[in-house]
């Protein structure tokens, strides 16, 4: 039952970082204000389970859920940005190969990874000093994930097409017209 407190769980991040629309769960009890967290904070997974290490040390650039407060798992930390740094330009910093690799490179465990979250405050980034460079990066980035998403959903959207239309043809509801062709 949705309520005006939003809870993140690593279902809320995308494999490599991001927000996953359908991992977001509602809470009815108190929260810790060490939890809580707000609009374009960054938050990233300190856990995880998946086969590749694809969640853990992946950032996620808290949206505008429309709630009066948004908490994270105990499975998640926020992320202190320093002045003059924008939070936007450090997420994709975030997402970036380097370090992600990094990220996964701190993670330790067989079955349940765990991030050593000291060892990741070693990761270096190249950041522009000027933040209007860094708001117009972010700003390049965004506009091309959104891009990428579209052309994401086109995609599912043609695969399930092709997939009803392939049904058709199989069971014979729909029938493909050759044309003669006079050589």
């Amino acid at each position: 039952i949705p309520t005006n407190t939003g809870f993140l769980t690593l279902k809320s991040l995308l494999r490599g970082g991001g927000y996953s629309k359908g991992g977001l769960k509602y809470l009815t009890t108190d929260i810790d204000d060490k939890f809580l967290v707000k609009e374009e904070d960054i938050v990233f997974a300190v856990t995880d389970i998946t086969r590749d290490a694809e969640i853990v040390g992946a950032p996620l650039l808290v949206p505008d859920l429309g709630l009066q407060q948004v908490a994270i798992s105990m499975d998640m930390v926020k992320l202190v940005v320093k002045q003059g740094v924008v939070p936007k330009f450090l997420y994709f910093a975030l997402k970036r190969s380097p370090a992600r690799n990094f990220m996964r490179s701190r993670a330790s465990g067989s079955t349940v990874l765990h991030l050593d979250v000291k060892g990741s405050k070693k990761l270096r980034l190249p950041i522009p000093k000027d933040a209007r460079e860094q708001e117009a990066i972010s700003e390049v980035l965004t506009i091309a994930d959104q891009e990428v998403e579209a052309l994401s959903e086109r995609l599912v959207w043609l695969k399930q097409e092709k997939k009803a239309l392939m049904q058709q043809l199989l069971t014979g509801k729909r029938r493909v017209k050759v044309e003669a062709n006079a050589a």
